[in-house]
C-alpha cells in the first residue's frame, strides 16, 4: 500500500510539472517588456493547494523545464522565488480555508520571492541596477500573482467535484 501512495503522489506531481510547462508555453501574454502573464502559475496554485508542500516541485521543476527548453536558460533566480512562494502559500493554505488568507499569502509571497528576492539575486549576478530590477520585478509579481488566484478558484471547484485523484 505504501508504495502504491508513493507511486501514485509522483504521477500526481508528474502530472502538475507537465501542466505547469505546457500552460506556461501555451498561454504566456506580453504585458511590458519582459513580463508576461504565465498560466502555469494557475497549475503551481492549484497543487500548492491540493497538495501542500508537494506542490513546490511542480512550481520549482516546471520552471526549471519551461525556462531551459523554451528560453534555452535555467532560471536559477526565479526557482529561487519560487521555493519562497512556495513554502510560504502552502504553510498558510494548509492552516486555513478563507480565501482573504490564502490570496494575502499569494500577494505578499510573490512580493518577497519573485519581486524582492529573486530581482535582488538577478541584479547581483548580472551585475544590474537593484532598484531597478526590484521594480520590474513588482511589475512581474503583479502579473504572477492574478494566474495564482485565479488557480485558488480552480483548486476550490476541484475539491468540490470530489475528485478519486485528489487526496
Amino acid at each position: 500500500m505504501i508504495s502504491l501512495i508513493k507511486t501514485k503522489r509522483i504521477v500526481q506531481i508528474g502530472i502538475g510539472v507537465a501542466l505547469y510547462v505546457v500552460l506556461s508555453m501555451l498561454v504566456n501574454v506580453p504585458i511590458v517588456g519582459h513580463v508576461r502573464f504565465d498560466a502555469g502559475y494557475i497549475c503551481f496554485a492549484v497543487y500548492l493547494d491540493l497538495f501542500g508542500w508537494w506542490g513546490i516541485i511542480v512550481g520549482v521543476l516546471g520552471c526549471f523545464i519551461k525556462g531551459y527548453v523554451s528560453d534555452g536558460w535555467v532560471p536559477f533566480t526565479w526557482m529561487v522565488g519560487q521555493t519562497i512562494v512556495g513554502v510560504s502559500c502552502s504553510t498558510v493554505f494548509a492552516k486555513t480555508d478563507k480565501p482573504f488568507w490564502k490570496i494575502a499569502a499569494i500577494v505578499v509571497s510573490v512580493i518577497v520571492g519573485i519581486g524582492i528576492v529573486s530581482s535582488v539575486m538577478s541584479a547581483l549576478i548580472f551585475g544590474q541596477s537593484i532598484p531597478m530590477k526590484i521594480g520590474r520585478g513588482m511589475i512581474t509579481a503583479a502579473a504572477d500573482s492574478v494566474p495564482m488566484i485565479v488557480g485558488l478558484f480552480v483548486s476550490k471547484q476541484l475539491k468540490k467535484s470530489g475528485l478519486p485523484y485528489i487526496e
